[in-house]
Protein backbone atom coordinates (compact mmCIF):
# COMPACT_ATOMS: atom_id res chain seq x y z
CA UNK A 1 0.00 0.00 0.00
CA UNK A 2 1.42 3.35 -1.02
CA UNK A 3 0.41 6.92 -0.34
CA UNK A 4 0.20 9.18 -3.40
CA UNK A 5 -0.50 12.92 -3.59
CA UNK A 6 -2.51 14.60 -6.34
CA UNK A 7 -3.69 18.12 -7.09
CA UNK A 8 -7.41 18.77 -7.48
CA UNK A 9 -9.25 21.99 -8.34
CA UNK A 10 -9.79 22.64 -4.63
CA UNK A 11 -6.51 21.45 -3.13
CA UNK A 12 -4.28 18.42 -2.71
CA UNK A 13 -5.43 14.92 -1.80
CA UNK A 14 -3.65 11.78 -0.64
CA UNK A 15 -4.80 8.43 -1.98
CA UNK A 16 -3.89 5.10 -0.43
CA UNK A 17 -3.38 2.76 -3.39
CA UNK A 18 -2.46 -0.94 -3.40
CA UNK A 19 -0.27 -2.63 -6.01
CA UNK A 20 -3.53 -3.92 -7.53
CA UNK A 21 -4.74 -0.31 -7.97
CA UNK A 22 -7.36 -0.55 -5.24
CA UNK A 23 -7.89 2.87 -3.68
CA UNK A 24 -8.88 2.34 -0.07
CA UNK A 25 -8.87 5.99 1.00
CA UNK A 26 -8.57 9.41 -0.57
CA UNK A 27 -8.63 12.51 1.59
CA UNK A 28 -7.68 16.20 1.46
CA UNK A 29 -4.43 17.43 2.98
CA UNK A 30 -3.05 20.89 3.67
CA UNK A 31 0.68 20.51 3.11
CA UNK A 32 2.38 18.46 0.44
CA UNK A 33 5.91 17.78 -0.71
CA UNK A 34 6.60 18.62 -4.39
CA UNK A 35 8.57 15.40 -4.82
CA UNK A 36 5.59 13.38 -3.62
CA UNK A 37 3.36 15.07 -6.22
CA UNK A 38 5.86 14.36 -9.01
CA UNK A 39 6.27 10.71 -7.97
CA UNK A 40 2.50 10.26 -7.79
CA UNK A 41 1.92 11.80 -11.24
CA UNK A 42 4.67 9.59 -12.67
CA UNK A 43 3.32 6.35 -11.18
CA UNK A 44 -0.40 7.08 -11.65
CA UNK A 45 -0.71 9.58 -14.56
CA UNK A 46 -4.29 8.68 -15.48
CA UNK A 47 -5.45 9.07 -11.87
CA UNK A 48 -3.61 12.41 -11.63
CA UNK A 49 -5.42 13.61 -14.75
CA UNK A 50 -8.82 12.47 -13.47
CA UNK A 51 -8.37 14.12 -10.09
CA UNK A 52 -7.13 17.38 -11.61
CA UNK A 53 -10.51 17.84 -13.29
CA UNK A 54 -12.78 15.84 -10.93
CA UNK A 55 -13.34 13.23 -13.64
CA UNK A 56 -14.43 9.66 -12.84
CA UNK A 57 -11.79 7.25 -11.61
CA UNK A 58 -9.91 5.76 -14.58
CA UNK A 59 -10.46 2.21 -15.76
CA UNK A 60 -8.17 -0.21 -14.00
CA UNK A 61 -8.67 1.34 -10.56
CA UNK A 62 -11.12 0.14 -7.95
CA UNK A 63 -12.33 2.58 -5.32
CA UNK A 64 -13.54 1.51 -1.89
CA UNK A 65 -15.99 3.88 -0.25
CA UNK A 66 -16.53 2.53 3.19
CA UNK A 67 -18.84 0.01 4.73
CA UNK A 68 -21.08 -1.72 2.20
CA UNK A 69 -24.69 -1.55 3.33
CA UNK A 70 -26.53 -4.87 3.19
CA UNK A 71 -29.68 -3.15 1.89
CA UNK A 72 -27.77 -1.85 -1.17
CA UNK A 73 -24.57 -3.78 -1.99
CA UNK A 74 -24.20 -1.68 -5.16
CA UNK A 75 -24.29 1.59 -3.14
CA UNK A 76 -20.74 2.78 -3.93
CA UNK A 77 -20.92 1.72 -7.58
CA UNK A 78 -24.11 3.77 -8.00
CA UNK A 79 -22.53 6.76 -6.29
CA UNK A 80 -19.56 6.61 -8.68
CA UNK A 81 -22.04 6.98 -11.57
CA UNK A 82 -23.53 10.30 -10.42
CA UNK A 83 -22.45 12.63 -13.24
CA UNK A 84 -20.19 15.66 -12.84
CA UNK A 85 -22.21 18.81 -12.14
CA UNK A 86 -25.29 16.84 -11.10
CA UNK A 87 -27.00 17.08 -7.72
CA UNK A 88 -29.38 14.49 -6.33
CA UNK A 89 -31.30 14.60 -3.10
CA UNK A 90 -30.75 11.85 -0.54
CA UNK A 91 -34.24 10.56 -1.39
CA UNK A 92 -33.54 10.57 -5.13
CA UNK A 93 -30.32 8.66 -4.54
CA UNK A 94 -32.26 6.13 -2.43
CA UNK A 95 -34.64 5.66 -5.37
CA UNK A 96 -31.66 5.24 -7.73
CA UNK A 97 -30.64 2.36 -5.46
CA UNK A 98 -34.12 0.84 -5.82
CA UNK A 99 -35.21 1.92 -2.35
CA UNK A 100 -38.07 4.14 -1.23
CA UNK A 101 -37.43 7.87 -0.80
CA UNK A 102 -37.94 7.34 2.92
CA UNK A 103 -34.44 5.82 3.04
CA UNK A 104 -33.00 9.33 2.62
CA UNK A 105 -31.63 9.52 6.18
CA UNK A 106 -30.10 6.04 5.92
CA UNK A 107 -28.47 7.01 2.61
CA UNK A 108 -27.04 10.13 4.27
CA UNK A 109 -25.56 8.09 7.09
CA UNK A 110 -23.84 5.70 4.68
CA UNK A 111 -22.53 8.62 2.60
CA UNK A 112 -20.97 9.97 5.78
CA UNK A 113 -18.73 6.89 5.92
CA UNK A 114 -17.24 7.54 2.46
CA UNK A 115 -13.45 7.40 2.74
CA UNK A 116 -12.74 8.24 -0.91
CA UNK A 117 -13.04 12.00 -1.20
CA UNK A 118 -13.92 13.16 -4.73
CA UNK A 119 -13.49 9.70 -6.32
CA UNK A 120 -16.86 8.65 -4.94
CA UNK A 121 -18.75 11.95 -5.30
CA UNK A 122 -20.91 12.02 -2.18
CA UNK A 123 -20.75 15.82 -2.39
CA UNK A 124 -23.27 15.57 -5.25
CA UNK A 125 -25.97 14.23 -2.91
CA UNK A 126 -27.77 16.95 -0.97
CA UNK A 127 -30.84 17.37 1.27
CA UNK A 128 -34.24 17.97 -0.31
CA UNK A 129 -34.54 21.31 1.53
CA UNK A 130 -32.00 22.88 -0.84
CA UNK A 131 -29.33 23.33 1.81
CA UNK A 132 -25.83 21.95 1.40
CA UNK A 133 -26.09 19.26 4.08
CA UNK A 134 -23.27 17.62 5.96
CA UNK A 135 -19.91 16.49 4.62
CA UNK A 136 -17.15 14.47 6.21
CA UNK A 137 -14.51 17.04 5.21
CA UNK A 138 -16.60 20.09 6.09
CA UNK A 139 -19.46 21.93 4.46
CA UNK A 140 -17.15 24.63 3.04
CA UNK A 141 -15.28 21.96 1.07
CA UNK A 142 -18.58 20.52 -0.20
CA UNK A 143 -19.69 24.00 -1.22
CA UNK A 144 -16.41 24.58 -3.11
CA UNK A 145 -16.74 21.27 -4.94
CA UNK A 146 -20.32 21.98 -6.00
CA UNK A 147 -19.44 25.53 -7.10
CA UNK A 148 -16.45 24.29 -9.10
CA UNK A 149 -18.59 21.70 -10.90
CA UNK A 150 -21.40 24.17 -11.56
CA UNK A 151 -19.02 26.83 -12.90
CA UNK A 152 -17.09 24.34 -15.05
CA UNK A 153 -20.29 22.91 -16.48
CA UNK A 154 -21.53 26.41 -17.38
CA UNK A 155 -18.25 27.21 -19.16
CA UNK A 156 -18.53 24.04 -21.23
CA UNK A 157 -22.10 24.75 -22.43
Amino acid sequence: MGHYCFNTPIGTVVCEISDQRVISKCYPIVEVNGKALARSREQHPELAKALSSLLPCPIGYRVLGGKVPTFAPHFWDELAQVPFGTKLTYGEFAQKLGLPKSYARVVGNVLGSNESFILLPCHRVVPANGKIGGFRWGTEVKKKLLEYESNTQKKNL
